[in-house]
C-alpha cells in the first residue's frame, strides 16, 4: 500500500483543506512559517515554484499571492487537484498553477527551481531519504527547499490517541470510525487554539489513516540531504549559534551538525507544546526519540494485529513514561492518563486533552553553490 495516495483515492478524499474564511488570517499563518524558514515575501516574487502535494491548494493560495514568475503544482490524488482548480479560479490576479497529475515519486524534469515545496508528505512515506532526495533534486544550485519533518517525539500526543482507532473493530468503515470517534476526540480537539482545518480532516489524516511507513526526523533528513545542502531555518526554532559569521568558512560551517546537536539537546521540548524546557544531554534527548519511535512502530503493527500486538503498543507507551517524568515533566501525566482511561477508568482524563506535541516541524535547506 502506497502511503497517503492510496487511502486518499480510495475514500476520494483530500483531507488537508485549511480554514480560508478569514484569509488575511490564513496568509499571516503561512507568513509566519515562511518567516521561520527564512523566506521574506520579497524573496517568492518572480522567481520559479514548485509544489509537491499541494493538496486542496490553500497553502498554495498564499505562495502564489507573492506573485512567483512560475508556479508548478504536482500531485497524484484528483480529489485534491479539482479541488485547487476551483480554488485558484476564484483567485485570477494571482499566479496560475501550472497542474501536473502525477504521483510525486515518477515525476521528472529537466528544469530546476528557485524554491521547492513539499510539506506533510515525506515523513511515513516507504523510504521517506530516498523521496526527499528526489523531490530536493530539482531545487537549483543556490534555491531552498521548503519541507516538513516528524519524529516520535513531536507525534507522541497525536500517535498516542490512535490507540481509540484501534480500538474499534476491525471491519469498520471510514464513515462508521468518524461517527464514533468525533464525540471522543471532541474534547481534545477543542483545546487547539491554532486549530486550521475542519476536525473531519483532522480524524481522517492524523487518527484513521493508515500509518504506512516510517517517522522522518530533522536527524533523518540531515543526513538524506548533507550531500548537497545545508540546512537554514526551522520552526520552531531551537538551534542557538553564537558564532562569528567571519569564521564560518570552508569546513568551520557545520550548519547541519550544528542543528544535530541542537535537536538531540531539546528532544523533550517536542513532545509537549506547552513546554519550553532547559536542554538535556544529547544522550537522554537519543534514548527519549528512541523511546517515542518504539511506540510508534509497536502501533504500527498494532493497526494489523490483534490484541497482543495492540498489548505490545500500550507497554511501549507505558515505557515512555519514566523518561518523561525526568524529562518532560508536563507530558507524563497526560501518558499515564491516557493509558488509564484505556484499561477502563472513565474519569482519567484531565490534563490528556490538552496534550499535544508540536507536530510536524517546517524546516528549509540552502543547496549549495556550485563553484
Amino acid at each position: 500500500m502506497r502511503p497517503f495516495i492510496d487511502y486518499y483515492r480510495a475514500n476520494g478524499i483530500s483531507p488537508v483543506s485549511q480554514d480560508i474564511t478569514d484569509l488575511a488570517r490564513h496568509f499571516e499563518r503561512r507568513s509566519s512559517a515562511y518567516r521561520a524558514m527564512g523566506i521574506a515575501p520579497a524573496l517568492v516574487n518572480g522567481v520559479s515554484v514548485i509544489e509537491f502535494g499541494p493538496g486542496s491548494g490553500h497553502n498554495a493560495l498564499y505562495t502564489c499571492s507573492l506573485q512567483p514568475r512560475r508556479f508548478v503544482a504536482v500531485d497524484g490524488n484528483p480529489t485534491g487537484l479539482r479541488a485547487l482548480r476551483a480554488l485558484f479560479s476564484e483567485y485570477p490576479a494571482f499566479t496560475q498553477p501550472a497542474i501536473v497529475e502525477s504521483m510525486i515519486e515518477d515525476f521528472d524534469t529537466d528544469e530546476r527551481f528557485d524554491i521547492v515545496i513539499c510539506e506533510g508528505v515525506i515523513a511515513q512515506q516507504n523510504d521517506p531519504a530516498a523521496f526527499a532526495r528526489h523531490v530536493a533534486s530539482f531545487v537549483r544550485p543556490g534555491g531552498v527547499f521548503l519541507t516538513t519533518t516528524y519524529d516520535g517525539a513531536s507525534a507522541l500526543a497525536d500517535q498516542m490517541r490512535r490507540l481509540l482507532n484501534l480500538r474499534l473493530p476491525p471491519e469498520s468503515s471510514v464513515e462508521q470510525r468518524l461517527a464514533a470517534l468525533r464525540p471522543l476526540f471532541a474534547p481534545h480537539v477543542a483545546t487547539l487554539s491554532g486549530m486550521s482545518r475542519s476536525f473531519d480532516d483532522f480524524l481522517l489524516d492524523v487518527i484513521i489513516q493508515p500509518m504506512i511507513g516510517p517517522l522522518f526526523s530533522i536527524v533523518d533528513i540531515v543526513p538524506a540531504l548533507d550531500w548537497d545542502f545545508d540546512i537554514y531555518g526551522c520552526t520552531p526554532t531551537f538551534v542557538q549559534d553564537w558564532r562569528w559569521y567571519k569564521t564560518l568558512v570552508g569546513e568551520a560551517r557545520h550548519f547541519n551538525e550544528r542543528t544535530v546537536d541542537a535537536y538531540y539537546a531539546n528532544v523533550a521540548n517536542f513532545i509537549h507544546h506547552h513546554a519550553v524546557l532547559p536542554p538535556h544531554s544529547r544522550l537522554d534527548g537519543e534514548t527519549l526519540l528512541r523511546k517515542c519511535t518504539a511506540y510508534y512502530e509497536k502501533m504500527q503493527a498494532a493497526q494489523y494485529g490483534g490484541p497482543a500486538e495492540y498489548e505490545a503498543a500500550l507497554q511501549a507507551l507505558r515505557d515512555t513514561i519514566p523518561d518523561l517524568q525526568r524529562l518532560c515533566p508536563p507530558a507524563a501525566r497526560p501518558v499515564a492518563e491516557f493509558i488509564a482511561y484505556l484499561e477502563g477508568d472513565e474519569n482519567a482524563l484531565d490534563e490528556c486533552y490538552s496534550f499535544w506535541g508540536r507536530g510536524q516541524q517546517n524546516v528549509s535547506f540552502i543547496r549549495r553553490s556550485a563553484h
